[in-house]
């Protein structure tokens, strides 16, 4: 998550320099629609199989998800 938001921020800043846009508005609207976007991720994540809500998954989950024997 941390990778891909500061991907965004990158991106948003070299629009805002290139373009020369308000700088308040364009930011006003940056911060919006990441915010909407980490809301949308919290919100609709999907667990894997023996994950608990907290999001830490268990002991051994990942390979009993991918069908591994131990």
């Amino acid at each position: 998550m941390p990778n891909a938001l500061g991907g965004w921020v990158l991106l948003v800043l070299a629009a805002l320099v290139l373009t020369r846009v308000d700088y308040a508005g364009a930011a006003a609207t940056a911060f919006t629609s990441i915010a909407a976007g980490v809301l949308a991720m919290a919100l609709f994540q999907r667990r894997a199989p023996g994950e608990p809500p907290g999001g830490a998954l268990r002991p051994g989950a990942a390979r009993d998800a991918a069908g591994l024997a131990r």
